[in-house]
């Protein structure tokens, strides 16, 4: 029911992200605005990426973008407008998808099956990966 309620401003507020990608000038992807800034096209990618989240929210229980002992998590940054759009449009429909099941999963959750979703240690998560941004 409240997945139903929020799809359709899900819906828009994608629609209109897809505007504001189909817009970004292919030709000035290496751009920045800052020189400590991602690039435009490593800004994109992360934007086309966000949906995605949801997928990840609904469907595992821990997200360490930082593991300890292991490489921090990187996207690949797309180099075209095109690789942009296809990402955020594969992202977009899994996000959906798994937001319109979410009523399986809070039936479970109400039948007892608890999933607990850790966020770990963020702390030590945030100073690994700034430590990787910083250089």
């Amino acid at each position: 029911m409240f997945s139903e309620m929020l799809l359709p401003e899900f819906d828009q507020e994608m629609a209109n992200t897809r505007k504001t990608l189909e817009r970004i000038p292919e030709a000035r992807f290496d751009w920045k605005p800052h020189e400590k800034s991602s690039s435009l096209g490593g800004l994109s990618t992360h934007l086309a990426n966000i949906p995605s989240w949801t997928v990840y929210t609904f469907k595992q229980d821990e997200l360490d973008i930082a593991p300890p002992g292991a490489p921090p998590f990187r996207l690949e940054e797309a180099t075209t407008r095109d690789e942009v759009l296809e990402a955020f449009d594969k992202n977009v429909a899994a996000a959906r998808a798994v937001w319109l099941a979410g009523s399986r999963i809070r039936s479970a959750a109400s039948a007892g099956l608890r999933r607990h979703m850790q966020l770990g240690d963020f702390h030590a998560a945030f100073e690994r990966f700034a430590h990787v941004v910083d250089g």
